[in-house]
Parts: structure tokens; sequence; C-alpha cells
């Protein structure tokens, strides 16, 4: 795929990054021919790397294919709940079964990021409770 100069671009700022989902409006999985055209989307765009929130929907070989594709790299989030660190086992399982796949797959990798939104779930609404009741 043709990748845009990135100094060619109208409008100044161009992302380094964006976050997908795979889901459609009814939270049903998009197809590996969806995702792929969303990506390139992306792509032409000058995106280099895409985080993508969990393994579900089978976005280790739906949306890393389509990174492949284009060229981008892979920021591999691991979605922790309410029920701490043991949350993200089937997570961490499935993405070091698509490690352990392909040797290529490593080198896509660009980032791994776990739990943030636990992070936010706690400490965020401590913090503005407390900005709330001292300000």
């Amino acid at each position: 795929m043709q990748r845009p100069n990135p100094s060619s671009v109208a409008g100044g700022y161009i992302p380094y990054a964006m976050t997908y989902s795979p889901f459609n409006n009814d939270s049903s999985c998009k197809s590996a021919a969806q995702v792929l055209s969303d990506i390139q989307i992306m792509a032409t765009k000058n995106i280099q790397s895409v985080r993508i929130y969990a393994t579900e929907c089978d976005t280790l070989y739906t949306v890393v294919a389509a990174l492949k594709e284009c060229g981008m790299k892979l920021i591999q989030g691991f979605y922790m709940t309410s029920a701490g660190v043991d949350s993200i086992d089937s997570q961490v399982s499935d993405f070091n079964t698509w490690l352990e796949q392909d040797s290529s797959n490593a080198a896509l990798v660009e980032m791994l990021i776990v739990g943030n939104e636990a992070v936010v779930n706690v400490y965020v609404p401590r913090l503005l409770v407390s900005e709330f009741r001292t300000g």
C-alpha cells in the first residue's frame, strides 16, 4: 500500500497512533475484510501504529493481519476489570499463543498497555472527589 509523505498531508498535525475497536454498531465483531478496510483508511492518513484494547473479536488475527499488510505496528492493550490482574489471564494467554505461532509477530509489537482503565476507574474518581471537597 502506498502511504503518503507526512509533510504532504494538509492540516498540520498527524497523529502517530490511533486506537481501534473491531466492533460494528450492533456490538458484533467486524469481519476481516471490514477491519482491513478500516486499517487501510488509517494507513492513508499516515498513522504508524494502532492500539487495540484487548484480544476479543480475534483482533490478533484480523487487526494484526491488516496491520501487517499496511506496514503498521501494534500497541496491544490488556483490559483489566474490577476483578484485578487475574482478569487479563486469558488475554495474556491469547497474546502468548499468537506470539508463538509466528516468529515475525514480535516485531510488530510496539508497546503493551496493561490495565490503564483500572487506574482511571479507581484513581481519577478519587482525585476528582478530593478536588471537589477541597476546592
